[in-house]
């Protein structure tokens, strides 16, 4: 088993893009000032929060063969 523990900034825009093969993935992305997240993912499943206080909307991409999909969210626009 591989486990990721990485943390981004939450002080200045980020554009992220995710690329996940077969696996079972969490993404708390909650409280990230997303200005665009594209996942690009294989077969597993995944659970993403994106839980907090946006300043600004944001596009999302999402491209998978076969995930089960998990959304948490709490969109409230400052």
């Amino acid at each position: 088993m591989n486990e990721w523990d990485v943390n981004l900034t939450k002080d200045i825009p980020l554009q992220l893009n995710v690329n996940i093969g077969a696996s079972d993935t969490s993404l708390n992305l909650s409280g990230l000032q997303l200005s665009e997240l594209s996942i690009h993912s294989g077969v597993g499943e995944m659970d993403v929060d994106l839980s907090g206080t946006w300043k600004d909307s944001f596009n999302v991409d999402l491209i998978s063969a076969y995930v089960i999909h998990m959304w948490s969210y709490q969109r409230t626009l400052e």
